[in-house]
């Protein structure tokens, strides 16, 4: 059984083979994705072999920028009688329920 480091470097190998002919050719374009290929090949390797990608990561990273955006010209969220416009927004948009003024 080839194990999984094994074969990472079985791949790794095949795409430098790839990229020593790709190189040789007399078409730039190719030449052009080739070396874009080549600067991100332990990335593309790694998503091919895990599957796993950032969307997640993201997407929170979004909402926390949203966050801050609405947050922005506020000093603290007890300025003025409950849960002020910045609590509100910012629960909105993290699909969260704002919490009822008092």
């Amino acid at each position: 059984m080839i194990s999984g480091r094994d074969n990472f470097v079985n791949k790794h190998r095949h795409c430098n083979k790839w990229y020593s002919y790709a190189t040789r050719s007399r078409l730039e374009p190719i030449k052009k994705v080739a070396r874009i290929l080549k600067w991100h090949l332990d990335n593309l390797l790694n998503y091919f072999g895990h599957q796993i990608i950032n969307a997640g990561s993201e997407g929170m990273n979004s909402k926390f920028q949203t966050l801050k955006s609405n947050a922005r010209g506020f000093r603290s969220f007890e300025g003025g009688g409950g849960a002020g416009p910045a609590y509100s927004s910012t629960a909105e948009a993290l699909g969260m329920e704002p919490e009822p003024s008092h």
